[in-house]
């Protein structure tokens, strides 16, 4: 597709990363697009997000929990797209990136397991207040 658009000039396909490069990776980025149709909690987004990388990216999973709602599109149309690309390369990149970084902080393996285990523990409660009920 980069050839028949005749895009080489615009498009860079890197490959894989060690975990040491994705950092210069993420600091050289103007914009981190994910542009998902399926997604869990995408990782690669709160990392560019910890690294204070203004975010765009579609619906798709919990891409909405992370991105600002003004910066996540509702279809793939390609036109959609652009539109809040540009809203976002127009607007306050600075405040973007500040306000990524600090939500990517919500996200480290600390808070993580904080969350895995309280809701472990609520859900063992659960379990134990149905399993006290009398039929």
């Amino acid at each position: 597709l980069i050839a028949k658009y005749q895009l080489q000039d615009q498009v860079k396909v890197i490959g894989s990363l060690t975990t040491n490069e994705m950092a210069a990776f993420y600091d050289a980025l103007d914009i981190y697009i994910q542009p998902s149709k399926q997604e869990g909690l995408p990782r690669s987004v709160v990392e560019a997000m910890s690294r204070g990388c203004p975010v765009v990216g579609s619906k798709a999973g919990g891409i909405p929990e992370l991105v600002q709602g003004e910066f996540v599109f509702k279809d793939w149309k390609p036109e959609t797209i652009a539109d809040v690309i540009l809203r976002i390369a127009n607007g306050d990149m600075e405040r973007y990136a500040k306000n990524n970084f600090k939500k990517a902080g919500e996200y480290t393996m600390q808070k993580l397991e904080e969350k895995r285990r309280d809701f472990y523990d609520q859900f063992m409660a659960d379990v134990k207040e149905r399993e006290s009920v009398q039929i």
